[in-house]
């Protein structure tokens, strides 16, 4: 909401000064009326997960609440990830208290997702590369907070699979194929997108950054190379000026680019752009991006995700007090359930680095206040964040409803 104080002349210094301290506190004051959630809402909405979804053991937050299903292998990751927000959240804005509980959790987490009825070690199995990156993320994380080696171990060896199985390029030089071939093989295509190519960058950084060899970064450096090559644009597919502010520029992240040659799958042509928008592309390139240092780029990304996101069957769901709100990518544990965690995760990755300014802050704060606005009784909350929306109460989805959860403990409470 936005206040506006209208005046025809001011001859006098005096009073122009008056009207604009007039305007500041009442653009302020309605500013602060629109938030009204609390770090009590997002402890509220941790411990109301935490009850609703997961299993006594901590080994995994089932897929429902009607039942013990798992979700799929990575959803499951992405949850851990959650518990880690979690953990950073409570010692970012609780120094002195006693964190012992969220550490604990993040390890029995762990140790469920490596359990030999669950995926083991060794995550070769999954062909889809992008899947390994998630939990790899996860468990560099979860080595950070806990300490436990074995997390980094798993990381470690999972991401040298990812390295080895998913070049494009036999030179090294190209970016990462999104899975590998099924058998029979089919009509499968190498499908070289934001995804696998990101998640890497992230992951390398991580294991690199918690003492792992300089190899691992300078793995994720070639890729982020042929990623902002390829994936990032300002000048087509939407990405330029953008929608209703044409002074900023707004940078896209195309879901994929497979425009070849492969030189490892010589008997595939390249299909072509692929560059349909996604919320996660967004979050997860905002941090990469971060991660490689670049203070510039990340507006114009964040810029994207809050004003050009042009998805047709998943538009922006509606606006709230001026901004626009993520959209809705369906429920039941559907693939796509969790996307606006993920894209509200790099957002607030990237502002707490100090690479994004105060508006986009207040975006993310507005998309976090619609939907908390949806919060059930027990302060659950679905996907849908459309004003007027309320999340009921069975059934509910444990993928669904971490994509609000992700809001509230990384995005800063106003």
């Amino acid at each position: 909401m936005k206040a506006k104080v209208i005046a025809t002349m001011f001859r006098a210094s005096v009073a122009w000064i008056m009207v604009t301290a007039l305007l500041f506190t009442l653009t302020t004051a309605c500013s602060s009326a629109a938030q009204t959630w609390t770090l009590d809402n997002a402890y509220s909405a941790w411990t109301a997960y935490n009850s609703t979804f997961l299993a006594s053991n901590e080994s995994t937050f089932y897929q429902a609440n009607t039942g013990s299903a798992n979700p799929g292998f990575w959803e499951r990751a992405e949850e851990i990830e959650v518990a880690e927000d979690a953990y950073y959240w409570s010692v970012n804005n609780y120094p002195t208290h006693d964190h012992s509980a969220y550490v604990t959790e993040i390890n029995d987490l762990c140790t469920g997702f490596t359990a030999s009825s669950s995926y083991g070690s060794d995550w070769s199995s999954d062909r889809f590369n992008d899947d390994l990156n998630w939990a790899i993320i996860a468990f560099a994380r979860a080595y950070q907070i806990t300490g436990n080696t074995t997390w980094l171990t798993d990381a470690e060896n999972n991401f040298n699979t990812v390295w080895t199985r998913a070049q494009a390029d036999s030179n090294n030089a190209g970016g990462l194929i999104q899975s590998n071939p099924p058998t029979p093989i089919g009509t499968w295509t190498p499908n070289e997108d934001a995804p696998v190519n990101f998640t890497f960058v992230i992951a390398g950084y991580l294991i690199h950054d918690n003492g792992g060899a300089a190899s691992y970064k300078t793995k994720a450096d070639t890729v982020y190379a042929w990623a902002m090559a390829n994936l990032y644009t300002t000048t087509a597919n939407n990405g330029g000026p953008c929608t209703g502010n044409t002074s900023l520029t707004c940078g896209k992240i195309r879901d994929s680019n497979n425009t070849g040659p492969f030189t490892n799958y010589p008997t595939f042509a390249g299909t072509g752009i692929g560059p349909t928008d996604y919320t996660y592309n967004y979050g997860i390139a905002l941090e990469a991006i971060t991660r490689e240092a670049d203070t510039t780029t990340p507006q114009l990304v964040a810029n994207y995700l809050m004003y050009n996101m042009n998805n047709a069957s998943h538009p922006y769901v509606d606006t709230y007090e001026g901004y626009n709100i993520l959209p809705y990518w369906g429920n039941a544990g559907t693939n796509d359930a969790g996307y606006n965690g993920i894209g509200l995760r790099g957002v607030g990755f990237a502002y707490s680095r100090g690479v994004l300014n105060a508006t986009t802050l207040l975006w993310a704060q507005e998309n976090v206040q619609a939907a908390w606005n949806t919060a059930n009784s027990n302060n659950v909350i679905e996907n849908n964040w459309t004003t007027g929306t309320t999340t009921p109460s069975t059934p509910l989805y444990s993928w669904d409803c971490s994509a609000a959860l992700a809001g509230l403990l990384d995005i800063p409470a106003p």
